[in-house]
């Protein structure tokens, strides 16, 4: 395997981890934190919901580099279209909540362009 492509591959991993811990961190620092973005009791839970999304996100990247599926064609067209899902969040939050969730969305972009440039992860058996 080339030395280049398994660097890439594992800045891709690390950046796609550090950007699921900050999804999380961030998720549990609205909903526990001192700010508490619980709008009412009402829509407490659509809230809730609503703030998960980018830890499901980043979850799915993370998933998606760590099983054999990110050896397929369009790769980079995952990553990327997830980043931008994230991003699109943190825009349309930009004025709230959306700014906690700005560093997960950099992390991504990191991973997104490592990714590209590794051209695809290796698989668990290549040498």
């Amino acid at each position: 395997m080339n030395p280049h492509r398994a660097k890439n591959s594992h800045v891709a991993i690390a950046s796609a981890t550090v950007a699921h811990v900050l999804g999380w961190a961030a998720f549990l620092w609205l909903v526990l934190g001192p700010a508490r973005v619980l709008f009412s009791e009402a829509n407490a839970y659509l809230s809730v919901l609503a703030l998960f999304v980018p830890v499901v996100v980043t979850g799915l990247v993370l998933m998606f580099l760590l099983t054999r599926t990110a050896r397929r064609g369009a790769n980079a067209v995952v990553v990327w279209g997830l980043t931008a899902v994230l991003l699109a969040f943190c825009g349309l939050g930009y004025l709230s909540f959306g700014v906690v969730y700005l560093p997960a969305a950099i992390a991504l972009i990191v991973t997104a362009v490592a990714f590209g440039r590794g051209r695809g992860l290796p698989g668990l058996n290549d040498q």
